[in-house]
């Protein structure tokens, strides 16, 4: 597959979904140096393939974040994200995404993307 850097991204395709991702976790870098939180970053994977995107970590603290591009959380897809995640008994569990609407479902916190880093970074500084 051919890529090009004036290629426009289309919603609900693959590149999209995988760019969003990126850009989570490039901002979530990004304000965790701006804010000086001094989180660590990692990813998981189970053997049985399921994978959780992001783990921020912090002293005790284990957050465990799943990134989708899409405008409206996929219950099915947020007890999948909570079944692989418990392997790292995480403190907290993010399904961030487009949805404007935040919701908790079976202990996910579904937040949208920029009301996430808001809620992990910014805060603390009172912006």
């Amino acid at each position: 597959m051919e890529r090009s850097l004036d290629s426009f991204l289309i919603p609900r395709t693959s590149a999209y979904g995988l760019a969003f991702e990126h850009f989570v976790i490039v901002e979530a870098f990004r304000l965790n140096e701006y804010s000086r939180s001094d989180y660590s970053f990692s990813h998981y994977q189970s053997s049985q393939g399921g994978e959780i995107d992001l783990i921020l970590s912090k002293g005790r603290q284990t957050f465990a974040i799943q990134i989708k591009s899409n405008t409206r959380v996929d219950d099915v897809e947020v007890r999948k994200m909570a079944r692989v995640s418990e392997a790292l008994k995480p403190t907290k569990k993010y399904f961030v995404s487009q949805d404007s609407t935040p919701s908790l479902i079976d202990g996910v916190h579904c937040l949208p993307w920029d009301r996430f880093l808001n809620e992990l970074f910014l805060s603390a500084l009172g912006t």
